[in-house]
């Protein structure tokens, strides 16, 4: 007897990389990055956290099929692990550029005078040698970057780094000069493409607009906002098609799309654990299902605002309760019980951390967001809020 083929389970909503046909639109910001990497023009990725940079930027490189590499600085906070995660990337890159081989290493090392070529299971890769370990991180990143631009055009290939969690250069000891160091690479070279992008959007873009800094005026910026409802629709519809045979009822998708305020992420979040079941969810369903969500993710919210100040929590509560348009007012100063003075250095903070945003776009199905609003970033940690009146 033959055994019964087990169905194939799609994850129409991955809460990591959205790769493929799980990448949905943002169609005007994959143009320009693009462009941007056809042109040499090196990008900076700006938006709060869970926006979709990293899918964004992995679904451009995907497409235009550059030879690449990821290098990602989180927690890189002194020298060391910064040139350890740039000379790993740049041997990355490096296996893409040229073939892997014992000859081609051979050929490779005179690229390279203080930094000694490896190869393992996933290709090339750099090491200091012991003999100059003392060379400083500046000089080794610099001379690196260069020799790997010299190789993509040797080979006439344009090569791409992407580096994430940038802002966590800033505690690096030589976190200025080496920034200095990735400039003069950057501006001297149209076979190397920067993008940066990070998860703390006010530390990245103080390392791209203070003119006191190496990389002022470096790069492009492209900067994500939530989609509106409509470019969102035919995804969800397509993938409930699939998974239903028939599409979610509009009540049923406005009540998917109120519940998240577009958010990214938490359309992804609501999508998976709907996704789950077996019957198309009505608005009661989808409501059940949001407030699953909630409850995996509570725990999350008491070390998010334990930190804050207690006219910040104030303000968060207030805010939470009806997001504000005026935020300095004698109104809102007496809803959040801060005082007028204060409620600016509370605001100021709160903006900063990616706490809470400025409604930048009104919606025609999500009809509770103005444009100007004040509004908790945070579905589930407004959701949260609203619950200790």
């Amino acid at each position: 007897m033959m055994k019964e083929a087990t169905p194939v389970v799609q994850d129409y909503f991955p809460l990591k990389l959205a790769k493929g046909e799980r990448f949905c639109n943002r169609v005007q910001e994959q143009a320009t990055l693009k462009r941007n990497i056809e042109l040499s023009r090196h990008t900076v990725m700006v938006s709060p956290r869970r926006y979709g940079k990293s899918s964004l930027v992995h679904k451009v490189l995907f497409d235009l099929k550059l030879p690449h590499a990821n290098i990602d600085l989180f927690l890189a906070h002194n020298d060391k692990a910064v040139t350890r995660r740039i000379l790993d990337g740049i041997g990355a890159l490096l296996s893409q550029l040229v073939p892997v081989s014992q000859k081609m290493l051979i050929s490779l090392q005179k690229y390279f005078s203080n930094i000694r070529i490896g190869l393992n299971a996933t290709g090339f890769s750099l090491q200091v040698t012991h003999e100059i370990e003392s060379i400083s991180a500046v000089e080794q990143i610099y001379e690196t970057l260069k020799a790997l631009a010299k190789i993509a055009h040797k080979e006439n290939k344009k090569a791409i780094l992407f580096i994430d969690e940038f802002q966590d250069i800033k505690n690096a000891e030589s976190s200025k000069s080496i920034q200095g160091a990735i400039r003069s690479i950057a501006q001297d070279t149209d076979d190397l493409v920067f993008i940066f992008s990070g998860s703390s959007r006010n530390l990245l873009l103080q390392l791209f607009d203070d003119k006191s800094k190496p990389l002022y005026m470096l790069c492009d910026k492209i900067n994500l906002e939530r989609m509106c409802s409509t470019e969102y629709e035919a995804y969800i519809q397509k993938a409930a098609v699939q998974k239903w045979g028939t599409e979610l009822s509009p009540e049923a998708f406005k009540k998917m799309m109120v519940l998240t305020e577009l958010h990214p992420f938490y359309v992804n979040l609501l999508g998976n654990e709907l996704f789950k079941q077996k019957k198309k969810p009505n608005e009661e369903a989808i409501l059940t299902a949001w407030l699953i969500c909630f409850e995996n993710e509570r725990r999350r919210f008491v070390a998010e605002i334990e930190p804050l100040t207690l006219n910040q929590q104030k303000v968060l509560k207030a805010i939470a309760l009806e997001p504000v348009s005026e935020p300095y007012s004698n109104k809102f100063s007496i809803a959040s019980d801060v005082s007028v003075a204060s409620l600016q250095s509370c605001f100021n903070l709160l903006f900063e951390k990616d706490i809470i945003y400025q409604v930048p776009f009104e919606d025609e199905i999500v009809d509770t967001l103005r444009i100007g609003q004040y509004r908790i970033l945070d579905p589930l940690l407004a959701l949260s809020l609203r619950q200790y009146q």
